[in-house]
This record gives structure tokens, sequence and C-alpha cells, in this order.
């Protein structure tokens, strides 16, 4: 539930399955949500497990916090804004942002706090000179947002159980997709997920392809060779990442609380990313309502690095843990998370 509005998603089970593509023979498949473990975690939450895509996610998200500022004097949600500039008065006082959006002007806004929640590159992080801190990237991807109107009733066809997550592993292409709408009704609200749409994981190695090797062409060949036949695809976006397990050596400098992927970036693997994130805003936001109101000291706001940082340090290593292999398969470009 979100605002009183049930949550529509993927009523899907977490079972990994292994092909060598999509539409060709299936190798194995691993159900997570399967033995006695599983029962008592389902019996200790009220809702169900439901896979939500991001994007159906952030909409929702919107929606709620636009519901919300309507009904909060002062409150005002701004989109279609980029912050261009941050600075902390030199006595301590305030926090300067510049803001707009694109080829506007400038708008000046000033503020007690700020909480960045501006992602990996933050603009914040590097305005406060908060520098991140962990191994070498682990791999490097291009993720694919992709539509396959008929790719999920090809997999029906051909007796594949639906899944959140499918891996294909053939010399033509490597790729682990997600479906985010299978298409035949299994797909977000109202259709607002759009139907047959996926999003695809697609390695590549730097050192020896380049920086940046794969135009839309070549992400459609890999798609297409993912899936094993020449069924309609069309490109939605694609954008190249690198699976890093970094935290930054602070989480507030002054009036300014890193959070979530500004905060720390850890490989997808055991769910902690969002997580961790949510728990930050959980952890600060409480704390700077208590301080606005005057039932708390700002000094209460000080907890925050001490709280969070040793749980980002702990799942940045839980988070490689699960991704990384045993060291007797361990490739030569891994490092160990000692060096955080």
């Amino acid at each position: 539930m979100l605002g009183g509005k049930k949550l529509v998603g993927l009523l899907l089970g977490l079972t990994l399955i292994f092909l060598l593509t999509l539409l060709g023979q299936q190798v194995a498949a691993q159900d997570h949500l399967a033995g006695r473990e599983w029962d008592e975690l389902r019996a200790a939450s009220p809702v169900e497990l439901t896979h939500v895509s991001q994007p159906l996610l952030e909409g929702m998200l919107r929606q709620e916090a636009e519901a919300r500022a309507a009904s909060c004097p002062g409150a005002e949600v701004l989109f279609n804004r980029e912050v261009r500039s941050l600075r902390q008065a030199n006595d301590g006082s305030f926090v300067h942002l510049e803001l707009g959006a694109p080829a506007a002007a400038s708008e000046s806004v000033e503020a007690d706090v700020v909480l960045a929640c501006d992602g990996s590159h933050s603009l914040a992080r590097r305005a406060i000179g908060v520098q991140m801190r962990g191994p070498p990237a682990l791999q490097h991807f291009y993720s694919v947002h992709f539509r396959a109107p008929r790719l999920g009733s090809a997999l029906r066809s051909r007796g594949v159980a639906d899944s959140m997550l499918y891996f294909a592993l053939s010399p033509k292409a490597i790729a682990v997709v997600v479906a985010h709408s299978i298409g035949g009704g299994l797909g977000g609200s109202s259709g607002s997920n759009g139907d047959g749409e996926w999003v695809a994981q697609l390695p590549f190695f730097p050192a020896l392809q380049g920086d940046d090797p794969y135009d839309d062409a070549e992400v459609i060949r890999q798609i297409t060779a993912a899936i094993g036949e020449p069924l309609e695809v069309s490109l939605l976006a694609r954008r190249r990442w690198s699976m890093v397990a970094n935290v930054a050596d602070r989480l507030s400098v002054g009036r300014v609380y890193l959070i979530g992927d500004a905060a720390h970036q850890f490989p997808p693997a055991g769910g902690f990313g969002m997580n961790t994130g949510l728990q930050d805003a959980h952890n600060l936001c409480w704390k700077v309502a208590a301080v606005h109101h005057g039932v708390a000291d700002p000094s209460l706001l000080r907890s925050y690095d001490a709280e969070r940082r040793p749980v980002a340090l702990t799942n940045a290593s839980l988070s490689v843990h699960n991704c990384d292999p045993p060291p007797q398969r361990r490739h030569r470009s891994c490092r160990p998370i000692a060096q955080f």
C-alpha cells in the first residue's frame, strides 16, 4: 500500500532461470523463495512479495509526494530542475543552492538543511568535498530498457515459467534480463508499465573493448542474440554503469547530508542499495523534524554519520560477498573488500 492505494506490480516468484538463450534450452532454475526460512519470513510480513519496476514505483512516489505537498503549508515539489551549485554560508548558518530548469535562468534557494539524494554522481557530495572509498570497479555493464511485446508469450509457449530474472548464457551473447512487464495481463497498473517491457544487463570489458563499445545497433543485436530468435525488439533507453562497492568517507558536512547512492553504492546482490537508502532517510528525517519543531537539539543530527556509515560499510561488504566468487574461481580483476 502507498498512501492507501494498492501497489500493483508483478506477482512473480524469485526463481532464477538459466538458459542458453531466452527461447532456447533451459539449463537450470533456482527458487530463492522455497524452504522453511522463506516461509518464516513470509509469515512475518503483512504483505506479499511484489516485483515493482523502478519507473512504475517512481511514478507512484511522485503522485504521493505531490498529494502530501498540497496539504502541507509551505511545501513544494519541483520537477524538471537541476542543482547547479551548492555552497554553505561561511558562518554555517544556511546552505545556498542555485536551481534551474534546462536552458532557463537559475533560481536561488536558501535552506537550513539539505538532504542530498542526488545519486552516484552527486553534485552535493563534490561540493562539500567528500570522497568515495572502495575497491576498483568489479564489472561494467550496459543497462538496456527495451520492449519486446511477444517475448513473454514466446517464453510461456516453451514452458518457461514467468519469473523476474532470466540469465541468457550463450557464446553469442550474455545477458541478465529483468521482467518489467511480461505482457498478457502481467504488467503494471492499467498498462502503466507498458506491455512487454524488459531490462537487460549486458556486460562489457573496457580493457579489451574500450569505454563505450556498443552503439544502439549493437545493443539490439546482442538483445536479439540473447533471445535466440528474431522477435520484434525496440530500444527505449540504454546507459553504461559500473558495479562498484563505494562508501563516502563522511555522510555529512555542516548542514548537508548524503543519502542513498550519493552516500554509498553497492553491487546489486542482495537488495542492499535501495534498502540502505530508505534506512538512511528514516534515520535522518525524524531527527530533522525534531530539530525543526524545537523538541531536539541540533546536535542530534550529528548522530546520522555515526549510525549510518558503519551500516553502509557492512552492507557494501555483504554485497561483494554475495556477488564475488570463491578465491579459487575469482578473476584477477576482483579485489578484496579490505581495500575500503
